[in-house]
């Protein structure tokens, strides 16, 4: 019986404390989600930027031409409204539809994929059209205040005007309009109530961060409870092996009878 007592030992009946498989999945995935939400978050975008849109025959195409339309454009008397960023400049690139060119203040962007730049009212940032191929476009990405570098951005304006013809007859969709009015209202209260807009993007990942941080805590108060708890039978084990032995031994010397010796 001692013998199966002393075998018996505490790594056997005890369980090292690890971390759960879970642990490691919410982590990763919490993690991918923040990372995600913050990569891909909405670009920096100012509502003031709709009040600087001004359509335009052509843009630049120099370096000169662009250093004097931006002077003229003035953007960084509004970046001071726009969290005064040296990022808000002067753009002059595609609307959505590619059928206009706008000169625009706003933030500037990276354009990747060989896409050319374009201004969404919107959104009230540049982006990338992802309708207007750039052929010479670096597929890296490149500055959106540098699309005077790339020509053929414009020159699709002109192919998509060259398309209509002169005597043909547009006539507006009139849901279509009123859609468009109402939307410029709603974009000028914005402007009106609230120049500078928050990042949803950034917001949801706080958000999501806040909870990655709730749950690891969690997870450790747990690992923690788990971790004395076994400490506590470990102690327990070694208190009833001790007292078996004791009394064991008790036994074995009550059990001895002293000889008589003789005369």
């Amino acid at each position: 019986m001692l013998a199966d007592q002393r075998s018996e030992s505490p790594k056997n009946r005890t369980t090292t404390a690890r971390h759960p498989p879970c642990f490691f999945l919410i982590i990763h995935v919490f993690g991918n989600l923040t990372y995600k939400k913050i990569t891909k978050a909405e670009s920096p975008s100012c509502a003031l930027s709709n009040q600087t849109v001004k359509p335009v025959d052509n843009c630049p195409r120099t370096v000169e031409e662009w250093r004097k339309a931006a002077a003229k454009k003035n953007c960084s008397a509004y970046a001071q409204l726009c969290n005064g960023t040296d990022q808000f400049v002067y753009h002059c690139v595609i609307n959505p539809y590619i059928n206009e060119t706008l000169e625009v203040c706003a933030y500037s962007q990276k354009i990747v994929h060989g896409y050319c730049a374009e201004y969404s009212k919107v959104g009230t940032r540049i982006q990338g059209n992802d309708n207007a191929p750039c052929q010479n476009c670096p597929k890296g990405g490149y500055r959106s205040n540098e699309t005077f570098r790339y020509p053929e951005c414009y020159d699709l304006v002109k192919k998509s005007a060259d398309k209509i013809s002169p005597t043909t007859s547009i006539r507006p969709n009139i849901t279509d309009v009123s859609n468009t009015e109402s939307c410029n209202e709603k974009e000028t209260e914005d402007s009106d109530s609230h120049p500078m807009q928050t990042d949803s993007g950034i917001v949801i990942a706080s958000i999501l961060a806040a909870v990655m941080v709730v749950v690891i805590v969690l997870v450790l108060i747990f690992l923690w409870k788990k971790r004395r708890h076994e400490t506590s039978e470990s102690k327990e084990y070694f208190r009833e092996s001790s007292n078996s032995k004791e009394n064991v031994y008790r036994g074995v010397k009550l059990t001895q009878v002293p000889q008589d010796e003789g005369p």
